[in-house]
């Protein structure tokens, strides 16, 4: 396949690196990879007073939607206008993207009416 490497130690060796190189940043956003264990319990009620259960697996975009929608009524436009990726996991291929894409639906979901915003 062309997305696997090899990589080529000083002693020779050679290091196949197949599903790993894309499970790795699938952890992510998909963090039942891991087991149940580590699958976050935090959760999101609707105005009516309802629990919100998200369409896709839930991962950092569910952690950071879960904590804009718990924050006061008044912050949630200014922080979801807000977020800022950093850090060295940033610079997996595609994250921007599908923290946007994911933000994006969890967001229409619950209103669907309402603009979406950029990361």
């Amino acid at each position: 396949r062309s997305s696997d490497l090899e990589f080529f130690l000083p002693d020779g060796q050679v290091i196949p690196v197949e599903s790993e190189r894309h499970m790795c940043p699938e952890t992510l956003f998909n963090f039942s990879i891991l087991g149940r264990e580590y699958t976050p319990c935090v959760k999101v009620f609707l105005d009516a007073g309802d629990e919100y259960s998200p369409s896709i697996d839930k991962g950092i975009s569910w952690l950071t939607y879960a904590a804009i929608s718990n924050s006061e009524q008044s912050l949630r436009n200014v922080l979801i206008n807000n977020v800022v990726l950093a850090g060295g996991s940033s610079l997996f291929s595609g994250t921007r993207q599908r923290l946007q894409r994911e933000l994006s639906i969890f967001y229409r979901e619950i209103r669907p009416n309402e603009a979406m915003i950029p990361i």
